[in-house]
């Protein structure tokens, strides 16, 4: 280690100088570090609000990111209400928060609007997932495949709509049944609704086109929880 003598005059210039006054923005008493024309206020409760809201845009940023990544081009755009049907129009007042069920033929505007609803959840900075049921249901077929690597990449696919806080199923009851595949959309809805995790989805139909799209054991109790996921939140375009 190299010591070296300050001429004491320099060092006192050097040294920053630390009173106490009002915080500006809080008002509470606060240390003042002061060196030169710099101030800092060295105040807890406004440090701990900055870093919180520091994590804040942090976590919106990212979870923006993440919608612009799972979201098709044509539904980044700005919604334009005559491609919606006015009966799912409403799903995008008020209260977005709950996991909201649309349904109705092709064309109607649900998909659209439903990744306009997860949009408002990744400004709520929530991480946000979207699939297509057809795709789910592959993945769950795939994560026994042989090749290593599209088990891999069906698991991790799976994982993450187990894992986002906020999760788009587009077009439930589309793709092929089977009994892998209606077990693991079983035990997704169900792992998501015992964990209280926001989720949106779609559908052509109603509860008796969907239940012909199920093994019979499981579709009941598929149905069940889609509607337990989104309680009071379902929009139908009616003919």
């Amino acid at each position: 280690m190299i010591t070296t003598d300050i001429d004491p005059d320099i060092s006192a210039r050097l040294a920053p100088s630390i009173t106490t006054a009002a915080c500006p923005g809080c008002g509470r008493p606060a240390q003042i570090l002061a060196w030169g024309s710099k101030r800092w206020y060295a105040c807890s409760p406004c440090a701990d609000a900055e870093a919180l809201r520091r994590t804040e845009i942090e976590r919106r940023t990212k979870a923006l990111a993440q919608w612009e990544e799972v979201t098709p081009d044509e539904f980044r755009r700005p919604l334009i209400p005559s491609l919606v049907h006015p009966s799912i129009r409403p799903a995008l007042e008020g209260d977005t928060s709950g996991g909201t069920c649309l349904i109705g033929a092709t064309g109607c505007g649900k998909t659209r609007v439903a990744y306009r609803l997860l949009h408002a959840a990744a400004i709520r900075g929530q991480s946000v997932f979207a699939i297509s049921h057809a795709a789910f249901r592959q993945a769950a077929v795939s994560r026994g495949d042989r090749d290593p690597r599209r088990a891999d990449e069906a698991k991790t696919l799976i994982q993450a709509c187990r894992c986002a806080k906020a999760l788009l199923i587009d077009d439930v009851g589309k793709g092929a049944a089977t009994d892998v595949g209606d077990e693991a959309f079983f035990d997704l809805l169900d792992h998501r609704l015992s964990h209280g995790s926001l989720t949106h989805w779609t559908a052509n139909s109603g509860s008796a086109w969907l239940k012909a799209r199920f093994r019979e054991d499981r579709g009941p109790a598929i149905i069940r929880r889609l509607r337990d996921l989104t309680p009071g939140r379902v929009f139908v375009a009616s003919e």
